[in-house]
């Protein structure tokens, strides 16, 4: 499939009780299926217009994730819209962490600006210390899932506190 998608594109993802979250593709790999997304909430109750979204920064998203575009292709994620002023520098590529947890160690990934699929350096880091979301490829159901939690989370916590 030819992808409908490039960097700067906005689109909505289904949550698994009936709302919505928003992604952008922040950056695609040249040949797929590899992207890296910016995750937004909170939980909308249908996908939002480009007006809604074009204010959203990086500084706000509740995860950056190397995912699969399966469903920007087959348009289970609805295309919202070209962002008019993307610039690769204002949504940078985040590090990853890879643990090994039986010999203890780790290290900070990094992933080429061009290819979110492909490594280009292991940086070694203490054990157990990092910050750094964990290295791994979410398929495009796992990202569903992860922000239904997580925005379920937010949103319940929110509310714990007002």
């Amino acid at each position: 499939m030819t992808p409908k998608y490039s960097e700067g594109t906005w689109f909505a993802v289904p949550l698994r009780e009936g709302s919505f979250a928003v992604g952008l593709v922040a950056r695609g790999a040249p040949k797929g299926p590899h992207i890296l997304a910016y995750l937004f909430g909170p939980k909308r109750e249908a996908a939002p217009t480009l007006a809604e979204v074009a204010e959203l920064r990086a500084s706000a998203a509740v995860k950056v994730v190397r995912t699969g575009d399966l469903h920007l292709l087959d348009g289970r994620w609805t295309i919202i819209g070209q962002s008019r002023d993307f610039q690769r520098g204002d949504w940078p590529f985040p590090k990853f962490v890879r643990s090994d947890e039986i010999a203890r160690r780790a290290w900070a990934v990094e992933y080429a600006e061009d290819d979110p699929g492909r490594g280009i350096a292991k940086i070694p880091i203490e054990f157990g210390a990092s910050s750094l979301d964990r290295d791994s490829s979410l398929g495009a159901g796992a990202v569903e899932l992860v922000l239904t939690k997580l925005l379920g989370d937010h949103e319940q916590g929110r509310s714990r506190r007002d």
